[in-house]
């Protein structure tokens, strides 16, 4: 009766476990990586919220219907909260130009490698 229920309680693990581990990589950039750790904390946060409602729905014996109103409540608070869950941009925020992985990844101004006045001062300084 619980088969949904029971099957993401097993795997949601494997996507907070990456979080998790984004977000220590992260630590590497502390310098310009801003509202990016944030975001996936607040994340992984909100996941570990939805496993725990997951657990409570399967000791509760609650049907697998429900979990529509889990699902509905967790796109809820991310739309609501969007600009500090998703601030990955894929193009600069100044010229448009296409950005790197890791400048979307761990750099959170978004700005390209000639936009950004700061990284050229930390690559001319010894």
């Amino acid at each position: 009766m619980t088969a949904v229920a029971r099957f993401l309680l097993k795997w949601m693990l494997v996507p907070v476990l990456l979080l998790w581990g984004y977000h220590l990589a992260q630590r590497r950039y502390s310098g310009t990586v801003g509202a990016k750790r944030e975001a996936t904390l607040l994340v992984t946060v909100l996941l570990i919220a939805a496993w725990v409602v997951i657990y409570a729905f399967i000791r509760l014996a609650v049907r697998d219907i429900f979990l529509v109103a889990l699902a509905a409540a967790v796109i809820a608070v991310a739309v609501w909260q969007r600009r500090r869950f998703f601030p990955y941009r894929l193009r600069c925020a100044q010229c448009f130009r296409p950005l790197g992985l890791e400048r979307i990844l761990f750099h959170g101004n978004n700005l390209c490698e000639t936009c950004d006045p700061g990284d050229h001062a930390k690559e001319t300084t010894p």
